[in-house]
């Protein structure tokens, strides 16, 4: 499912996996995980952008530094950048 996978949301230790399948956004709960602990499951496609957000790099179309934002190919989604994480997309 990594593949499918465009981005990770946290709320505490919940989480929310964005997932685009025959080009629509599902979204799947998952409990019990931090976001600290998905980033270690996941490969090297995946890197944190906010403290509570995951994007995978393989969907990022375009980031816009002004309004500090991430947007993702293919859907209607912008993920914010949190200022300690900025280096990690240049």
């Amino acid at each position: 499912y990594l593949r499918d996978l465009y981005y990770i949301e946290s709320f505490g230790k919940k989480l929310c996996l964005h997932l685009v399948r025959d080009g629509q956004l599902e979204e799947v709960l998952i409990s019990s995980y931090s976001l600290k602990r998905v980033l270690e499951l996941v490969d090297e496609r995946f890197v944190q952008v906010h403290k509570s957000f995951i994007v995978n790099r393989n969907q990022v179309e375009m980031v816009d530094w002004t309004g500090q934002t991430v947007k993702l190919r293919g859907v209607d989604v912008f993920v914010p950048i949190g200022l300690k994480f900025q280096e990690v997309l240049k």
